[in-house]
């Protein structure tokens, strides 16, 4: 594609404005960011049954940032059918910021802020269909039902940030609104544990049957 720009001066002899330069300098670099973006799945054959066989999944797939947010995502699908165990699940999942002192494993439970937004949703009943949102297919039209395998899709950006860094950002594809953020960190087994998880407890369209009118 060639794109035509009229630069004009701003002094008599002078061929370029700064404007103009500018303008051809966003021009170079803009391809370089959107070359960046990159895409990746993460599927998930079925969630575990006990908090063991969890431990034993995510220390196998959480070894990347997308592996680490999808293990998450499947702790908040428990939520729905075992919140005991989708708390436990969750716990063991969050980076330590997120976390306290408390008794839902081995001495620790999710933080205030998040248990604050574990509770606002258990009142609004969305655990029943926010959590299925997240898996790719699913959408409002059919009450987010989904059934495994669980595949997520997940993106980068230029500002996402370096796994060499210890700290990446991913953002987790959503039917109908903006993909949603989830700042990862590794901790020292290398584990890859969500450290900002706040986007992901922001409702999304309700299914269709909680909208029906029937006056």
């Amino acid at each position: 594609m060639i794109i035509h720009t009229k630069m004009r001066s701003t002094r008599k002899g002078r061929g370029y404005s700064v404007r103009a330069a500018a303008m051809a300098a966003l021009l170079v670099l803009l391809p370089a960011r959107l070359a960046f973006a990159q895409d990746q799945r993460v599927t998930v054959d079925s969630i575990p049954a006990s908090i063991d066989s969890y431990l034993h999944l995510r220390d196998s797939l959480a070894r990347t940032p997308e592996g680490g947010a999808a293990m998450l995502l499947i702790a908040m699908l428990e939520m729905k059918k075992d919140p005991g165990l989708g708390l436990q699940m969750m716990t063991v999942m969050l980076d330590r910021s997120l976390l306290r002192q408390g008794g839902t494993y081995k001495g620790f439970t999710p933080s205030a802020s998040v248990m604050f937004h574990v509770d606002r949703l258990s009142r609004d009943d969305a655990w029943r269909y926010l959590p299925s949102a997240y898996v790719e297919g699913t959408t409002p039209a059919d009450g987010y039902a989904c059934e495994p395998p669980y595949t997520y899709l997940f993106s980068r950006n230029a500002y996402s940030g370096s796994e060499s860094k210890g700290s990446v950002k991913v953002f987790i594809r959503t039917y109908g609104v903006m993909p949603r953020p989830v700042m990862m960190k590794v901790n020292s087994n290398g584990i890859w544990k969500p450290a900002e998880i706040s986007s992901l407890f922001v409702d999304v369209a309700r299914p269709a049957a909680d909208t029906k009118d029937d006056l």
